[in-house]
């Protein structure tokens, strides 16, 4: 999370997390269990 949050421009991973978990209403570690759950049912 670190290298993504550098590459979009964020000071720090907490401000990352921060934004991330306001704009998507989750945080990142759910948000992508959540993508693996759906991407696993379609198949």
């Amino acid at each position: 999370m670190l290298s993504i949050s550098e590459d979009c421009g964020f000071a720090t991973q907490s401000s990352f997390y921060a934004a991330f978990t306001r704009i998507a209403k989750s945080a990142p570690g759910k948000f992508r269990r959540k993508l693996r759950e759906r991407a696993g049912a379609r198949q």
